[in-house]
């Protein structure tokens, strides 16, 4: 079986170029955001990792077979989460990263810009 790609999505770190280049890349059947899939947003601070890995490992397995095989890469902000899960098939998890101080003048610009915008989560 073909392995399953995972990304791990660091916030400014190039996660959103890496999702246009697996999108452009694949079929649109084959490429999941797994927040959409599995319906969850940010990680939260008073998350519990344990019920966390719990919750990813029940919504991959509730996935239907035809659907988990034809998925070759999900991508995502929590994707760390789904690695346990994920015992059908070999998996090969990536990430971006960046020089640190580059990436929090990023996320510091980014999050200015949100302020600007008048986006209450900015800085959530």
């Amino acid at each position: 079986m073909r392995p399953l790609l995972v990304q791990h999505h660091i916030p400014k770190t190039a996660g959103t170029s890496l999702r246009q280049i697996a999108r452009a890349n694949y079929r649109p059947s084959e490429v999941e955001d797994i927040e959409t899939l599995f319906g969850v947003g940010r990680i939260r601070p008073d998350w519990r990792w344990s019920r966390a890995i719990r919750r990813y490992g029940d919504a991959y397995r509730s996935l239907p077979r035809e659907h988990r095989e034809r998925v070759r890469c999900f991508i995502g902000h929590t994707a760390p989460l789904l690695l346990s899960a994920v015992d059908d098939r070999p998996v090969r998890a990536f990430t971006m990263l960046r020089d640190p101080v580059e990436r929090v003048i990023s996320l510091w610009s980014h999050a200015q810009w949100l302020v600007d915008r008048g986006d209450p989560t900015a800085w959530a």
